[in-house]
């Protein structure tokens, strides 16, 4: 057994780039298998969220080629060093971070529909609730939705970010350039796509199990029923003014 071990450990560092290339290439057909998969599933009643998928990635895609381009022939990136060589090279540059700041959008995309939900519910629960005079959340349902499809479109986006910029990296006139690189570039690129299928896919499928109505009886719905009608409790005024 050890001789074994000590045999597969001296292939792995004679061959690196072999292993390397070989669980990349595994990555990549998992990850086309959860596309295929997921996206078989979405199609029959969720189609819209294939095709305003579909739609971001070939957007990005065909935006970044003609942008990286346009970097090319303008000059605007260091085909030596990869740096910025004018205003335009930054915004370029730029651009090409933003597109790829997946943290920074899910946390800004969330602070947004946090803002929309929390209020309403903490209000619900500890202001007009207590009172008697709530009312239901409005737009939650919606709000989740964005959240969702932004954080899908994210992924998208920077996927085609990644495999555009891998393959036309090999051209040379974006900097410094491997094959590794590129396949690294790419391989995350597929891997993002494959994300936002499954984010899209785990969304709709768990949304159709909560919208299941619950059980008359249940001891969850009659907690419900109960706060609401505590909640409600004097929503609705006699036409003899307030009591």
């Amino acid at each position: 057994m050890h001789e074994l071990s000590t045999a597969l450990h001296a292939f792995a560092h004679q061959h690196p780039t072999l292993l390397d290339h070989a669980l990349k290439l595994l990555l990549c057909v998992a990850s086309g298998i959860v596309i295929w998969r997921c996206g078989r599933a979405l199609a029959p009643r969720h189609g819209n969220d294939i095709r305003l998928l579909g739609f971001f990635f070939w957007f990005t895609i065909l935006l970044a080629f003609f942008i990286a381009c346009w970097a090319d022939r303008s000059g605007a990136i260091d085909q030596a060093t990869g740096a910025a060589h004018n205003d335009t090279g930054k915004v370029i540059l730029w651009l090409l971070g933003f597109a790829l700041d997946l943290n920074g959008s899910l946390l800004f995309f969330g602070a947004v529909v946090a803002l929309a939900v929390l209020p309403q519910w903490l209000n619900y629960i500890a202001f007009s609730g207590p009172l008697g005079c709530a009312a239901a959340p409005i737009l939650v349902g919606p709000a989740i939705d964005f959240l969702v499809v932004t954080t899908a479109k994210s992924l998208v986006v920077a996927s085609g970010v990644l495999l555009v910029v891998s393959g036309y990296g090999l051209t040379g006139h974006l900097g410094p350039w491997t094959m590794k690189a590129s396949t690294d570039g790419a391989s995350s690129g597929i891997v993002a796509l494959a994300l936002a299928f499954m984010v899209v896919y785990m969304y709709r499928d768990t949304h159709a199990e909560l919208a299941r109505p619950l059980p008359s009886g249940s001891g969850l719905a009659r907690a419900g029923a109960r706060l609401r009608r505590w909640a409600t409790r004097r929503n609705f005024v006699g036409p003899q003014g307030l009591r």
